[in-house]
Parts: C-alpha cells; structure tokens; sequence
C-alpha cells in the first residue's frame, strides 16, 4: 500500500509513462502496417495517455484524473 500522495502520484506516473512508450510503439507499428483506423487509435491513445501524464503531474489528487482518462482509451 502507498503511504503518501506523492508516492502514490510517482507510481502512477511511473505507470502512464510505461504505458505511452507502449502506444508510441504501438502507433510506429501501424504506421508502417495498419488500416487507417488503427493508425487513428494508435494517436488518439498516445496523445490522450500524453496529456494525462501533463495533467497528472497537475493533479492535487483531491479526484482520480488518471484513472477517468483511461477509461477513453480505445
């Protein structure tokens, strides 16, 4: 369990930042290969985990942005 916010905040940042290198992945690779409409969701996915690392370091935590974000991934 996390003790603190700031703990909890760099764990999820941690996270987020994992994730984005995986959707940066994932966008080259449709690139090169895909539909268009994988292309689309591959940068709709990278650009909205992006901004949610840019909000997240915002955050007060006093609401789970993070985690309402995700929930528009496609």
């Amino acid at each position: 369990m996390l003790r603190t916010t700031e703990e909890e905040k760099r764990k999820v940042l941690e996270s987020l930042n994992l994730m984005y290198d995986a959707y940066v992945g994932e966008f080259n690779l449709a690139r090169k290969e895909g539909p268009i409409s994988e292309i689309e969701n591959a940068r709709f996915n990278k650009s909205l985990i992006l901004d949610t690392i840019n909000e997240c370091k915002a955050c007060d935590k006093e609401v789970d942005r993070a985690n309402r974000r995700l929930l528009q991934l496609k």
